[in-house]
């Protein structure tokens, strides 16, 4: 948590260092002879993301809490306008998604299941870090100037789960010793090392709403493991 909140503080120390720009400096003509900017033929910017996994399609045995369920992204991402319109591009992006599970009862649960542990729970949390890329297509709405304006991204997004981490904390009332243990598992075997699927934005200038939906399956076959809810939304910030 300390690393995105740092993290976070720079990339809008950035963001905002890079926008004190002195007008009177500049010809006002210039602005129409170019081709880079938010509403020209080329166009990059960073971008933060903050979203929450929702659990409407959750199963027994992969029970989540939304609201301690989260989704980070930063990304860099590029945009090449065809038409007034339309336009395409690509996003460079790393994420890290924490999905914070809720204990079940055993007897609901399949014959093997990582996820489920003996004892009383007090957290437990399962996090990855993934390294992806977004493909997009962009539909313009309505009139702009040389800014990001509404718009309509339609795109498809894949993914590298870089790290897996399996941490809970454990309430021991019968020891008379040790009152919580704090467990983590690292290098899980049972994920699977890529996840892909359909991703959507409304933007309003600086300020868009996604959604993406996880159509691959994040836990490997083989281990015929309950699957974690697919549907993630939240909100980015374009930075320039």
């Amino acid at each position: 948590m300390k690393k995105i909140l740092f993290l976070t503080a720079f990339l809008l120390a950035f963001h905002f260092t890079q926008a004190q720009d002195v007008v009177l400096e500049k010809d006002v003509s210039d602005q129409y002879k170019g081709t880079k900017g938010p509403n020209m033929r080329h166009f990059k910017h960073f971008y933060l993301g903050l979203g929450t996994i929702l659990d409407f399609d959750e199963e027994a045995g992969s029970a989540i809490n939304p609201l301690k369920s989260n989704q980070f992204i930063v990304g860099r991402r590029y945009k090449l306008k065809l038409a007034s319109f339309y336009s395409i591009g690509y996003d460079i992006n790393f994420k890290i998604n924490k999905y914070g599970l809720i204990g079940e009862d055993q007897d609901t649960l399949k014959p093997y299941n990582p996820l489920a542990v003996e004892g009383v729970e007090e957290k437990h949390s399962l996090s990855s870090s993934a390294l992806g890329m977004d493909v997009y297509m962009r539909f313009n709405m309505g009139k702009r100037g040389n800014k990001l304006g509404k718009y309509v991204d339609l795109g498809f997004s894949g993914q590298w789960n870089i790290t897996n981490v399996q941490e809970y904390t454990l309430i021991n009332n019968d020891d008379p010793y040790v009152g919580k243990s704090r467990i983590i598992n690292r290098r899980l075997s049972f994920v699977e090392p890529f996840s892909y699927g359909p991703t959507a934005r409304i933007g309003f200038n600086k300020v868009s709403v996604y959604g993406y939906y996880r159509l691959s399956d994040h836990f490997k076959s083989s281990f015929n493991m309950a699957e974690l809810p697919r549907l993630s939304v939240g909100m980015q910030l374009a930075l320039f």
